[in-house]
């Protein structure tokens, strides 16, 4: 509805200002009546483009998709975000909800993504202060929902590498699969996040995660969603993997940081070994 400070008559809306009204009203955190009030409309003017039907008055109507607009989102969240709903309590989580949606409302028409910025805003939001490893739990949740339609690529595996004669493998490109994110964390969020799964609901003394930096590795492997902490080695090779790189390379970078070359060896091929095992590499 445009601004103004006098009053538009409802009968001379346009579509799309019907359409602004209809969803600031739907999506007043107070209510529909309230909403009305804080546009400066009464009950006859909603009237003016919204019909009576049988017993249900204008603002009856509205109501019931005010209702499912904001239940709706907020059992998808819940479902998205089982562990933190875990971590704060249903109560808590829904208010929490209802702040989200008056703060970031949703920009894009599909629900899946009404809950993308939660992460973030929990960063913000007093839970989050209170428990500064809220929106990190929170961040690899969501993570994990990303890679439910990450773009598929075919694995490199061990029986491939088992075919590679020792030549074959200094220049084998070494390089990650699209479906994947790495979640930096200052807390042990993954540790807590299989507790949760074990238990689905802690005592709140056990809900604390250590304070440990991380970062996480997020993966799809053809369904199913893993994750797990990358160890010292992994993440400072993570950039290279990213951009693709022989396997040469891994293995000369591995030996600058330690004087026992044949060490190194191993631990490039322990490496190698673990990420195709994990069907993270490209084939």
């Amino acid at each position: 509805m445009p601004n103004s400070d006098m009053p538009v008559d409802p009968r001379n809306l346009s579509l799309r200002e019907v359409q602004k009204s209809f969803y600031t009203l739907v999506t007043a955190p107070e209510g529909v009546a309230q909403g009305l009030s804080d546009q400066g409309q009464a009950l006859e003017d909603l009237e003016a483009w919204i019909r009576k039907h049988g017993p249900l008055s204008s603002l009856e109507r509205l109501d019931i998709y005010a209702n499912m607009y904001f239940f709706r989102i907020r059992d998808i969240l819940r479902e998205e975000y089982s562990k933190v709903v875990a971590c704060v309590g249903d109560g808590n989580f829904h208010n929490l909800v209802v702040d989200y949606l008056v703060a970031r409302p949703p920009m894009h028409p599909s629900v899946r993504n009404a809950g993308e910025r939660l992460p973030g805003y929990i960063a913000e939001h007093e839970l989050g202060v209170e428990r500064p490893w809220l929106a990190e739990l929170a961040a690899l949740e969501r993570a994990r929902i990303e890679m439910v339609d990450a773009a598929d690529s075919a694995p490199l595996t061990v029986d491939h590498l088992r075919t590679l004669t020792p030549e074959d493998f200094a220049g084998l490109m070494v390089r990650l699969i699209p479906a994947h994110i790495v979640v930096d964390a200052q807390y042990a969020v993954d540790e807590l996040w299989e507790r949760l799964e074990q238990v689905g609901e802690e005592d709140p003394q056990e809900q604390e995660p250590e304070p440990a930096p991380r970062q996480i590795l997020v993966w799809r492997e053809d369904v199913l969603i893993y994750h797990r902490a990358l160890d010292e080695d992994e993440a400072a090779l993570w950039p290279l993997l990213r951009e693709g790189v022989p396997f040469g390379v891994i293995c000369e970078r591995l030996a600058g940081q330690q004087e026992d070359t044949e060490a190194a060896a191993r631990r490039a091929f322990e490496l190698l070994g673990r990420w195709a095992t994990h069907g993270v590499l490209v084939g």
